[in-house]
């Protein structure tokens, strides 16, 4: 079996909330399970392509300066697996035992958000408010944006979406996703060749 980092050149990081177990940062695997690499899109030429052809990918979203690792549900979804052995990919299920944990859908994305890097946003009275949270979950979620399936990148600083492995309809899977200028957590179908980040949950 082929030794996997989850975060590359780092070392693994997890928190305990709950009773669950989750890597404290955003993965970023270029392999799976059997040590076969995932293939990295270089250009929205080649993402489109694997989205066109139901393939694995991901990509680093380097327009937002971020840096990212963004996956495509069919890499999650791969038979191969893209989980190292010891975790799994948590399924909308799992994700929403977090939330409840966390406070529930109308107010947890507060403690899901790490407290510095969101955007500052507008009320209803124009008046200027903090997008930070306070992270009071220990989950660190950070501003990083997303990839559209046309390989458009966005969002860096106001959103995050987080993949499920839960499968929605033949298109579409589940994902939980944080914004800026609300603390609910919105747990969603998304289409499958969306680029966005994963977390994983220890077995």
């Amino acid at each position: 079996m082929t030794k996997i980092q989850l975060i590359k050149n780092n070392a693994m990081k997890e928190i305990k909330i709950g009773k669950q177990t989750w890597t404290a940062q955003n993965v970023d695997v270029d392999q799976f399970r059997n040590g076969d690499k995932v293939p990295i899109a270089k250009n929205a030429k080649e993402w489109k392509k694997a989205v066109k052809e139901k393939k694995p990918m991901m990509c680093y979203n380097l327009f937002e300066n971020s840096g990212e690792a963004l996956y495509n549900w069919y890499a999650i979804n791969d038979n191969r697996g893209l989980s190292p052995e010891g975790w799994h990919i948590p399924s909308d299920e799992e994700w929403s035992i977090l939330i409840e944990k966390c406070g529930g859908e109308e107010s947890g994305g507060s403690a899901l958000k790490d407290t510095t890097g969101w955007d500052e946003y507008l009320d209803d009275d124009l008046n200027s408010q903090d997008g930070n949270g306070n992270n009071k979950s220990g989950f660190s979620a950070s501003p990083v944006g997303m990839c559209t399936e046309d390989g458009d990148f966005f969002g860096g600083g106001t959103q995050v979406h987080f993949w499920t492995s839960t499968e929605f309809t033949k298109g579409l899977a589940i994902d939980s996703r944080l914004f800026e200028d609300r603390n609910v957590v919105e747990c969603k179908a998304s289409e499958k060749g969306n680029g966005y980040s994963l977390r994983l949950l220890k077995d």
